[in-house]
C-alpha cells in the first residue's frame, strides 16, 4: 500500500488555499490602510494641539472672539507669529 498524496489532493489543497488568500489579503490591506490613516489623522491633531499650546504659552495667538474670525480659527496678534487651524483635519 502507498502512503501519500494524489496530485488531485494536492491541487484541491492549493486551489483551497488560493481562495482563502484571494479574500483575506484585501481585507488585509484594508483594515492596515484604514489603522495607517487613523495614525495619521490623530498624530496630525496631536501636533495641531501642542503647536495651540506653544502659540498660546508664547503669547503669539489669542482665541477669537469678536475679530470677526471663523470658530475654531486661531488669530495672530502679531505679524511674527501665525497658526491656522482649519476644521478640514
Amino acid at each position: 500500500m502507498n502512503k501519500g498524496f494524489t496530485l488531485v489532493e494536492i491541487m484541491a489543497t492549493i486551489v483551497i488555499l488560493a481562495v482563502i488568500l484571494l479574500i483575506a489579503v484585501p481585507i488585509y490591506n484594508g483594515v492596515s490602510e484604514n489603522i495607517n490613516e487613523n495614525i495619521y489623522d490623530s498624530k496630525i491633531k496631536e501636533v495641531l494641539a501642542k503647536a495651540e499650546s506653544y502659540a498660546k504659552r508664547m503669547h503669539a495667538i489669542k482665541a477669537p472672539d469678536s475679530t470677526g474670525s471663523s470658530p475654531g480659527e486661531l488669530v495672530a496678534i502679531n505679524d511674527t507669529y501665525a497658526i491656522a487651524k482649519r476644521g478640514c483635519i
